[in-house]
């Protein structure tokens, strides 16, 4: 990913977290620790799938918490 594509993803966490839009915040999440898998730093990917994984249950969006633990 891009550092480009990393900066959106940030302001896309942001913005989902000033609308309190929990359901984008979890999906922005899970693609943020996707990106720390490939670039193998696996504890920070642990931990955002883990925060994905919290909200996605949280929400009841049970497509995002198959994603998350895929």
């Amino acid at each position: 990913m891009s550092k480009d594509a990393l900066q959106h993803l940030d302001t896309g966490l942001e913005f989902a977290r000033q609308a309190m839009d929990e359901r984008m915040r979890g999906s922005l999440l899970n693609s943020l620790a996707n990106h720390h898998l490939a670039e193998r730093d696996y504890e920070r990917a642990a931990a955002v799938f883990t925060e994905a994984l919290e909200i996605s249950r949280a929400t009841g969006n049970r497509r995002a918490i198959a994603e998350t633990l895929t």
